[in-house]
């Protein structure tokens, strides 16, 4: 489970302290911090005592929240920035691939633009109630 917190205007700079307090008051295994950028979001994630440097599921769920209080539509991709590198959040349809994948899963891989990835992969299971794991 993972939180995601949306800065806005004046809070848009916060301390890494604070992040980090905000984190371990509330206590799950990872909180994303985003910020928007010109083109990107700016994305951090802390859990109770340290930031990561990559989380998945709270990148998953940050590109969530973006798409359902309307900050990024729906069918658009969002580009976030971490310590990481950069990294690239796309919505499946998954009526479409409960369709298709009439199997356990799909997976997806491709190659990575990144020097030091060899390659990218999503797993998605909508068939059986996971759409992504």
């Amino acid at each position: 489970m993972a939180s995601v917190i949306v800065f806005f205007g004046s809070r848009r700079r916060s301390s890494d302290e604070l992040l980090q307090n905000i984190s371990a008051e509330i206590n799950l295994s990872e909180t994303a911090f985003l910020v928007k950028n010109s083109d990107a979001y700016s994305l951090r994630w802390f859990t109770p005592t340290t930031e990561v440097d990559l989380c998945g599921h709270a990148t998953l769920a940050s590109a969530h929240v973006l798409w359902e209080i309307g900050e990024v539509y729906k069918d658009s991709a969002i580009r976030f920035d971490t310590r990481s590198g950069q990294l690239l959040a796309v919505a499946p349809d998954f009526k479409i691939l409960a369709e298709v994948a009439k199997t356990r899963g799909v997976i997806v891989t491709a190659k990575s633009n990144e020097a030091n990835v060899d390659f990218v992969s999503r797993f998605f299971a909508p068939s059986a109630g996971i759409d992504e794991d």
